[in-house]
């Protein structure tokens, strides 16, 4: 069998499993199988260009987004690394999802466009805070609002009081990085006060808690209105007084 026809077969084969043509008795295997099958064929041909749209995008497997892009720039060590994780992101949906793939893969702007998405998870949105407030503080402060404006929304999946308190935090550390402390507890508040939908009142509560100067929330879940006030977090007059 010549590349031509290795290639008819192997697009046939899977076109055959799209459209639900053959039962799976006929062809064995699953579509990963065929695609990575048509992928390499068509390598083999010096049609890289043509693998790469056609199975490259799909063809990488790996339990995290963040493997999958490694696993692709592996394969296609000649493309710009940058448009690979754009174009992953295009073919593969679920944008949120590919945060920690961007912040790894060191482009912090396409990460902080992936952490405006509804799908993203926001405990990952608040360890990018807590690591980045000192070596990329604007990053980590727009992670972080992000991230308290998703808490809020009731977004996650089952998130922790304690969840308010470190993004708060992390972005009042990074804000006093580069001179926007007061602006940035400003805008914790603006973001407190926006209209939210029920069902996270314990969120709210615990914002409200950090902004009024409280203790941070107990094991349970609920603030801990016993302890004493931290100065730091008082509630600051738009002046920043």
């Amino acid at each position: 069998m010549n590349r031509r026809e290795e290639i008819w077969f192997a697009e046939t084969a899977v076109w055959r499993r799209y459209s639900g043509y053959g039962a799976s008795a006929d062809w064995a295997g699953d579509i990963e199988a065929f695609e990575c099958f048509c992928e390499q064929v068509l390598l083999r041909a010096d049609r890289s260009d043509q693998a790469y749209r056609r199975y490259g995008l799909r063809a990488a497997s790996g339990h995290t987004d963040l493997a999958i892009y490694r696993e692709t720039v592996s394969r296609y060590p000649d493309r710009d690394r940058r448009r690979v994780l754009l174009d992953l992101m295009e073919a593969r949906g679920n944008r949120g999802k590919w945060f920690a793939a961007a912040k790894s893969a060191g482009y912090l702007d396409i990460a902080l466009d992936c952490a405006r998405s509804f799908d993203v998870e926001p405990a990952t949105l608040v360890r990018a805070a807590r690591d980045f407030p000192r070596t990329e503080a604007r990053f980590a402060l727009g992670v972080g609002l992000l991230a308290l404006q998703h808490l809020l929304d009731g977004r996650g999946f089952e998130p922790r009081p304690s969840l308010i308190w470190q993004a708060a935090d992390s972005c009042l550390a990074a804000a006093a990085e580069i001179g926007l402390r007061d602006w940035a507890q400003n805008e914790i508040e603006r973001v407190s006060a926006l209209p939210h939908p029920a069902g996270r009142e314990t969120m709210q509560s615990a914002l409200a808690a950090w902004l009024a100067g409280a203790g941070p929330p107990a094991a349970s879940g609920a603030p801990n209105r016993s302890a004493q006030p931290t100065p730091r977090r008082r509630r600051m007059t738009l002046g920043g007084r």
